[in-house]
């Protein structure tokens, strides 16, 4: 077996071979060039074995698959065949090789056909000087993500710097590593002083302590496993201004993962929600405003309603009474002409009035057809006066003295004076000084 301390050493010093230190017997050189050969086939990487001045005296078969040509043509055409030759970088990584004695840098090489890619290189000398050893990753997707990576930051950092919403990053200690720019529009601080607070000074204390347990709440769902990774937790939180005043802000949390999955920090995305706060205030208060419209209108509209129910009814009364009063005329006036004109007539027709009665009865006739529509008759009927005393009533009324009365019903005076009284007394105005005339007049 060959000891491998003493390969090593050869690594380190192979020129000491050639200089005529027999250190390796045959077979011990056969076993060597068996085990570099195993190493070199066996990594990943492109493994080459070179000259200083760019000679390449073996290449492995990963060289081999990265650049599409043999062990045989990657040996004729040298480093100047691999290595871009407009890439600047090369002088001096070889500069720095032959005064250190090894390098690691980034330089891009051509493949057969032309393509171009970025490969990471580490070189050292070895063998006193006569010989280097080179191994070569081509790097191209991890320079793409990189970039990748960049140009993402980049928008990201222009998205936070100019976001409305004040974004920030705190590691799963609850101290801050990020803050966006904005929130010196909201609070006040620049960024820099904000990045100096803790969240128990950034939060009121009552906004601190329900931070804090949804944190917990979240912990022990992440714990748990059960929880959605990419879930996010809303929160309306008050946070203090610069100026010692609060500002109420609505909170978008979530957890930052790295490539495991493992929360490593959280994200929270914060905006103030001052004036929608102002403005859900006034709708509710709208709202119940309204509320309170709607049931006065609607109390009025039952008032109204039963206002109109009462009128309607009253209305049917006053039809009726309507109708009352039509018949009552209909019948006062029938009762008038029966009661006070036909008696008359029936005088006229007997032929035995005088031609002064003749005129007084026609007179009287013309009187009573003029009031014939008045109610009073019906209503001194209604009184419980008889036809005859109605007659007599109707007469004092219209002012008839009591000789006109008895000339006009061919009765005596006394027989005016005893329906007088009973007319009185049916009347009610017996023992009473009311004046009978006025009293009838007022009917």
């Amino acid at each position: 077996m060959v000891d491998k301390d003493r390969l090593s050493f050869e690594l380190e010093e192979p020129g000491k071979a050639d200089r005529g230190d027999q250190r390796f017997s045959p077979s011990e050189s056969a076993e060597i060039e068996s085990y570099y050969h195993s190493l070199l086939e066996q990594s990943l990487d492109a493994v080459f074995l070179t000259a200083p001045d760019g000679t390449i005296r073996a290449a492995n078969s990963a060289a081999c698959r990265l650049f599409g040509m043999t062990a045989e043509e990657i040996c004729r055409v040298g480093r100047q065949g691999l290595i871009d030759p407009s890439d600047q970088r090369l002088a001096g990584a070889l500069e720095e090789r032959a005064r250190t004695g090894k390098i690691r840098c980034e330089l891009r090489f051509v493949r057969k056909e032309g393509a171009s890619f970025t490969g990471e290189v580490s070189s050292a000398i070895i063998g006193g000087g006569s010989r280097s050893f080179v191994i070569l990753r081509d790097i191209t997707e991890r320079k793409l993500a990189e970039t990748a990576l960049r140009e993402s930051e980049e928008r990201y950092r222009i998205l936070a710097n100019n976001a409305t919403d004040v974004i920030w990053t705190v590691d799963m200690n609850m101290r801050l590593t990020y803050i966006s720019p904005s929130v010196t529009r909201l609070l006040g601080f620049r960024p820099e002083e904000a990045m100096a607070r803790t969240m128990r000074q950034a939060f009121t204390p009552v906004s601190f302590e329900t931070a804090m347990a949804s944190f917990a709440e979240e912990m022990a769902i992440e714990i748990s496993g059960c929880g959605d990774p990419g879930r996010t937790r809303i929160l309306e939180l008050e946070l203090i201004r610069k100026d010692g005043t609060t500002v109420l802000v609505e909170g978008n949390f979530s957890f930052l993962r790295d490539t495991a999955g493992k929360a490593v920090g959280l994200l929270a995305m914060v905006r103030d929600i001052t004036e929608r706060r102002k403005a859900e205030i006034a709708l509710i208060s709208a709202k119940q405003e309204l509320e309170v419209r709607v049931r006065e209108r609607t109390a009025e509209l039952v008032e109204q309603a039963r206002a109109l129910e009462e009128s309607n009814v009253a209305l049917k009364v006053l039809l009726n009474h309507r109708d009352k009063d039509r018949k009552e005329i209909e019948d006062s006036i029938t009762h008038n002409i029966r009661n006070l004109v036909f008696p008359h007539l029936e005088r006229i027709g007997q032929g035995v009035l005088s031609g002064e009665q003749l005129k007084n009865c026609s007179n009287e006739i013309k009187k009573i057809l003029e009031n014939v529509i008045s109610p009073a008759p019906g209503r001194l009927s209604s009184t419980g006066l008889s036809p005859t005393e109605v007659r007599i009533a109707e007469m004092i009324r219209s002012g008839k003295s009591n000789k006109e009365i008895a000339d006009l019903l061919s009765i005596s005076d006394g027989t005016v004076r005893k329906h007088r009284e009973h007319i009185r007394k049916k009347l009610g105005l017996t023992n009473k000084k009311s004046n009978l005339q006025t009293f009838l007049q007022s009917l």
